[in-house]
């Protein structure tokens, strides 16, 4: 018995510990989401309201776990974090890389600042890296596995409808292909969800209805090697989520992606 209190002691002071970093990381005016040269990086306050279904990531997923990074982590975060995409076509595009689950606040970054501001890139695989030592290496509860990423093609905000492009994130040995895809989304109430990637106008993969937490994310994880037996051929697809939230109220979301197989040498702005 005296055994188990000190545990619980130590398990509460170990919570109580962990809380007070998360509050002076919060207040901490150094870590607040604001403008750090070419990019806005920081902690935001979770919003309030917003679209009734929003994309949060679609990052190439290698099917490994990522190494853990932080605190008592098997390694600390390496000095830069990269995002890495291949760019079909010239086109203006936006980066957010954010935490996907959070408490009060969360790690956000948006990439060009200002959003105005014309990029150099080419078509092809480009990538974008900024340093970790400003904000994500003072952040003792955020992983490298906790961030998710998006690079929205012709405008900076969320829509009903969005054209993205799949994202390498790593601070560590860049995905030489892109086999699988992992999205992320999330309703604004509880709803019974489906999930349908097309090529075109055919169905090729269903995750089938599932009822989903209000702004708990949605994971729907999509292998690119099966398309009518075969790996998926380079091209646009599209994720569509479709059902209803408990009110009846239809869910509606329509996501187009850029598939390519394989990723070549980095040749965009660095």
């Amino acid at each position: 018995m005296a055994r188990w209190r000190s545990l619980r002691a130590s398990s509460a002071l170990i919570g109580g510990l962990f809380a007070v970093s998360v509050v002076i990381a919060q207040y901490d005016p150094t870590l607040q989401y604001q403008s750090r040269g070419d990019r806005a990086e920081g902690l935001k306050t979770i919003p309030v309201g917003g679209l009734d279904v929003e994309l949060l990531s679609v990052r190439i997923d290698t099917g490994q776990p990522e190494p853990p990074s932080g605190p008592g982590a098997s390694r600390p975060w390496a000095d830069t974090l990269r995002a890495r995409f291949f760019l079909p076509e010239s086109a203006t595009v936006y980066l957010t890389v954010r935490q996907l689950r959070s408490r009060s606040t969360y790690y956000w970054l948006d990439y060009p600042e200002p959003a105005d501001r014309p990029l150099a890139l080419k078509v092809g695989v480009n990538d974008y890296g900024w340093p970790t030592q400003t904000v994500l290496q003072r952040l003792q509860n955020v992983r490298l596995e906790d961030l998710g990423a998006v690079m929205r093609v012709g405008r900076p905000g969320p829509a009903l409808r969005e054209r993205v492009l799949p994202v390498d994130l790593t601070d560590g040995t860049p995905a030489l292909s892109a086999n699988r895809y992992r999205f992320s989304l999330k309703t604004n109430g509880r709803a019974n969800v489906t999930a349908d990637v097309y090529s075109k106008d055919r169905k090729i993969y269903t995750r089938p209805a599932n009822w989903e937490q209000a702004g708990s994310p949605i994971t729907v994880l999509w292998d690119a090697q099966f398309c009518a037996g075969s790996p998926c051929l380079e091209g646009w697809y599209r994720l569509v989520l479709s059902g209803y939230f408990e009110n009846n109220t239809p869910v509606s979301k329509e996501v187009e992606f850029y598939h390519r197989p394989r990723l070549g040498p980095t040749g965009g702005p660095r």
